[in-house]
């Protein structure tokens, strides 16, 4: 394939395939459509100066050096693009190499895998980073929300954020203080949420700037959020290994809607695992758990079906178990 006027990261890549191996020659295919597909006319333009790589690929460090230096920017509030190696075939951030901590799983599209030299496989996950609205309560110096909203920009104006007592959150991510739901959970963690539509709605006095909303201290809001199911992996190595996880079904909540101290509605969930399947259903002010080792924060569940999970048969050769567990509690 031409590499001519292809992305640096690409030009890369296309230098370890083997001629024979079609596989790999197709994925960098795809991996440049993916810059091409990523939002920008010229492909060189994509900020890739944040490269991240958990494991060592050879020769990815070079690769940095090519890279454009994103200060140069004109705009600090435009959308930023990022690429990241894994090495983990499930993105997941307890999992070593399964994401980039400071992003916290978010990734827009994802090719792979690709295998150099022998070495581990690896896939190529595509960020988009996006300037989004924070929510201030007065008292608290950190944000309770980062959310998305379609603003008017006026030109020779900057942009501002209209006060409105509604805001109609557009799809994309949206980011919750932990410690507004559990007050034991540190101020700093933030909940990454992806959402098809939302809506923040504000009672009492606050104001408006170019950052964002803050509200007086006695002033209240209702965030109500459509979820997004957490797409199926794709392009990961078939075969006996992991078939048990390919087969798993979670289907996670469709609607989550909090306030500034408490979790207001949490909707239906179910789940299949090793050919059992569990169900909760709509559950309104629920318990929570912030669970510090693993820097998450759990929503208490009650099952409709017996809390007790059978295995009989596994598929996976890594792993072998039968018999009886019962579930003492699920979040």
């Amino acid at each position: 394939m031409s590499t001519e006027n292809s992305h640096p990261l690409v030009k890369f890549l296309t230098g370890h395939i083997v001629k024979e191996n079609q596989d790999l020659a197709d994925a960098v295919v795809s991996l440049q459509q993916a810059f091409n597909d990523i939002g920008l006319d010229n492909i060189s333009r994509i900020d890739l100066s944040n490269i991240s790589y958990f494991a060592d690929i050879p020769g990815l460090d070079t690769v940095n050096e090519q890279l454009p230096s994103n200060q140069t920017a004109s705009d600090p509030g435009a959308d930023q693009f990022h690429v990241f190696a894994r090495t983990a075939v499930i993105k997941s951030s307890q999992i070593a190499g399964g994401s980039n901590p400071f992003l916290g799983g978010t990734v827009s599209n994802t090719v792979g895998p690709f295998v150099i030299n022998q070495q581990p496989p690896f896939f190529i996950d595509f960020i988009r980073l996006q300037r989004s609205i924070a929510l201030f309560i007065q008292g608290n110096p950190l944000p309770v929300l980062y959310f998305k909203i379609s603003i008017n920009i006026f030109p020779g104006q900057p942009p501002f954020v209209p006060r409105l007592n509604m805001y109609n959150i557009i799809p994309t991510s949206v980011w919750v203080q932990a410690k507004i739901l559990h007050a034991f959970a540190s101020p700093d963690l933030y909940a990454g949420l992806k959402i098809s539509s939302g809506t923040l709605q504000i009672t009492g006095n606050f104001t408006t700037n170019q950052a964002g909303i803050i509200l007086d201290a006695a002033s209240k809001f209702i965030c109500q959020l459509q979820l997004l199911q957490k797409a199926k992996a794709v392009n990961i190595p078939q075969g006996l290994y992991g078939q048990d996880a390919r087969d798993s079904i979670l289907n996670l909540p469709v609607e989550f809607s909090f306030t500034g101290n408490s979790i207001e509605k949490v909707s239906a969930v179910n789940a299949t695992v090793f050919n059992n399947s569990f169900s909760a259903s709509e559950i309104s002010h629920p318990n929570t758990k912030y669970f510090v080792q693993q820097n998450r924060l759990g929503i208490m569940l009650k099952l409709n079906e017996a809390p007790v999970l059978n295995v009989s048969q596994t598929q996976s050769p890594l792993l072998d178990i039968n018999g009886q567990a019962v579930i003492n509690n699920i979040w």
